[in-house]
């Protein structure tokens, strides 16, 4: 839902950040297999080889974010062949792979930080470049541990918020 220009966000469970309701994906880059030591070691692979993607989130057609989605290179493979991720459209690569693999998504680890914006993603997302933005990095696992999928995303602070309410425990 919007909050004074924001896309503000609720999360409650894994659905939820499969979904991201309300907002459009556009691929900017198809999936493609590059060496990358980095996202290799985070979805803990063997080989420095993964499947990478590259994609922008709308909402109401202004660009919020942007997101390098990594993959293990067979994930990658199977995800082009089924054809199930949309050009431009709603829904969420994490979405799409859950079709995909046998075990479900149990769940997700997130670290938030604030960075300058760079260069080459500040126009993407309608934004200055060395600005500070929200950079988010998720990585997906599934329930035999094993990380399925790692984003780096970055968000404009003009149109995105990320709001966490917690509440005590009532046991």
């Amino acid at each position: 839902f919007a909050t004074r220009g924001h896309y503000v966000r609720s999360i409650g469970n894994i659905e939820d950040l499969q979904a991201f309701v309300g907002t459009e994906m556009e691929l900017l880059q198809q999936i493609e297999l590059r060496s990358d030591a980095e996202a290799a070691g985070r979805l803990g692979l063997q080989s420095k080889v993964v499947a990478a993607i590259a994609l922008r989130r709308l909402y109401k057609n202004v660009p919020f974010g942007f997101t390098h989605v990594y993959l293990p290179p067979n994930l990658g493979l199977r995800l082009a062949e089924s054809e199930s991720l949309p050009t431009k459209g709603p829904g969420t690569v994490i979405g799409a792979l859950a079709k995909l693999i046998p075990d479900t998504i149990a769940g997700a680890n997130q670290i938030i930080t604030a960075v300058p914006v760079p260069a080459d993603i500040a126009p993407l997302i309608d934004y200055e470049a060395d600005q500070p933005c929200l950079r988010t990095e998720r990585t997906y696992f599934d329930t035999t541990g094993t990380p399925i999928e790692v984003a780096l995303s970055y968000y404009n602070p003009n149109h995105y918020a990320y709001r966490l309410q917690m509440r005590r425990r009532t046991t």
